[in-house]
């Protein structure tokens, strides 16, 4: 019982009946499985198209260049503007894109160049969403929750790496444009499930706002003086260089020796088997 004159705060809702957390962690799923399915179209695609392992290579670089040159002024951004705001204006974007290049293969007209655009698309939209997602979680959780919640958010990932590179493939064998299709209803789906969330994805914004190069230069000075999140960066940027190098190489390899879109997803799958 609480003593006279105090008031005990209720206990939290438990995270499995939090009705913010459970719409953003499904969107996200469906929108995590659908990243994953086009990491394994996109490459296909390419090769079935061009038949050249270096337009492959460019089209796998241009999807991955945002999160090198993005990342950083990304996490200042999110800070500025409305993250859910963000979020959705992503999903839109990646969605009409997907959906652009579905209809281009179905019209057969698919440009190398219009490829590349969908590619940085999807490559921008995942970093402005994904560092707009982590600093959005502890205002649809309590602190004591976050733990658990960042743990559901992993589980999530590993799941989609699981299932989505298998089902990529599959959809690919399918129809080129079935697993582009896919893609563009996921993030449409995510979408949503974001205006179905009624909380807020940060607090107003009090203190003065710091020209974006000096935030981004403290961030990256706050960085270096943490010994382990330095470390521990510096060796998954390493390890994510030489895997995604050999990614596109093991589909090259298998596709020059007559394995099937579905059987190359199928190898992948065991990437999800490994990291669960």
């Amino acid at each position: 019982m609480a003593a006279p004159g105090l008031t005990s705060e209720p206990a939290p809702v438990p995270l499995r009946r939090n009705r913010e957390f459970n719409l953003l962690w499904i969107g996200q799923v469906v929108s995590d499985v659908g990243t994953r399915v086009g990491l394994i179209a996109f490459p296909l695609l390419v090769l079935a198209t061009t038949g050249s392992a270096a337009k492959a290579g460019i089209v796998e670089f241009a999807a991955t260049l945002p999160l090198l040159v993005l990342t950083l002024p990304a996490g200042a951004l999110v800070d500025r503007w409305d993250r859910k705001r963000i979020m959705i204006a992503w999903d839109v974007i990646r969605g009409l894109a997907y959906g652009s290049l579905a209809a281009a293969i179905a019209l057969g007209h698919v440009w190398f160049g219009h490829v590349i655009v969908v590619a940085v698309a999807d490559g921008c939209g995942y970093v402005f969403f994904g560092v707009a997602e982590r600093s959005a979680l502890r205002h649809v959780v309590p602190d004591e929750q976050l733990p658990d919640a960042l743990a559901r958010n992993q589980a999530r990932n590993f799941a989609a790496l699981l299932a989505g590179q298998p089902l990529g493939g599959l959809l690919f064998a399918l129809s080129r444009l079935v697993p582009f299709l896919f893609d563009a209803v996921s993030y449409l789906l995510s979408v949503g499930t974001l205006l179905l969330i009624r909380v807020r994805f940060q607090q107003e914004r009090v203190a003065p706002r710091e020209r974006l190069v000096r935030e981004v230069r403290e961030g990256l000075v706050w960085f270096w003086r943490q010994p382990f999140v330095r470390t521990t960066s510096l060796l998954v940027m390493g390890s994510d260089f030489t895997l995604n190098a050999l990614f596109l190489v093991v589909i090259v390899i298998a596709r020059e020796r007559g394995a099937s879109p579905a059987l190359i997803g199928a190898m992948f799958g065991f990437l999800g088997v490994g990291v669960l």
